[in-house]
């Protein structure tokens, strides 16, 4: 089975090491250099940050419709039979 990736927590440990990576830029992990993770790492943070934002709109979608269909049934219910 497929392990749950943690994004937020990944992103604040790259985060650190990004600060800290930013002292010596001539610093290399195998072919990887600062500004190559520097925009890796920025353009997680900003799919993270849009991926946060539709969820919090589709939750308020989902709310939305939930309390349409609770209307749909109060009104069924109180119908004449």
């Amino acid at each position: 089975m497929a392990k749950s990736v943690k994004v937020n927590s990944t992103l604040k440990d790259a985060g650190k090491g990004h600060s800290v990576w930013k002292e010596d830029l001539n610093f290399v992990v195998g072919e990887t250099k600062f500004d190559d993770f520097a925009a890796l790492f920025n353009a997680a943070e900003g799919l993270n940050k849009d991926c946060a934002e539709e969820d919090a709109q589709l939750a308020g979608l989902k709310n939305t419709g939930d309390e349409k269909a609770r209307q749909v049934a109060r009104h069924r219910h109180s119908l004449p039979q």
